[in-house]
């Protein structure tokens, strides 16, 4: 998360996730990316030349998307249901940093 993202957090002030805010507008473009990976791979399979992409980058475009919206849920869910999805995703011991560098791209 930005700098002016991770204070809010801490001071336990809300995050914006208005429809076309700057966060969300960031997932959205997040999840394209990975459907755009996705495609090329798709299409790659019908093709001689290979992908422009590869399958770890495909993962790693997943991943990414994969911790969008877990944050989406746990900014949008009511504790307890985010609490259930979002923890069973967690991949990483340094998952928050992790998705602040991902969200920072």
């Amino acid at each position: 998360m930005g700098p002016e993202r991770g204070p809010t957090l801490r001071r336990g002030e809300p995050v914006d996730l208005t429809t076309d805010g700057a966060l969300d507008l960031r997932m959205r473009t997040v999840r394209a990316e990975t459907r755009a990976v996705r495609g090329l791979l798709d299409a790659a399979r019908h093709q001689q030349d290979p992908a422009s992409v590869t399958a770890a980058d495909l993962a790693a475009w997943h991943g990414r998307d994969a911790a969008a919206g877990a944050l989406r849920r746990f900014l949008l869910l009511p504790l307890p249901a985010a609490a259930e999805t979002v923890l069973s995703l967690r991949m990483s011991v340094h998952w928050r940093d992790e998705l602040s560098v991902d969200l920072a791209d």
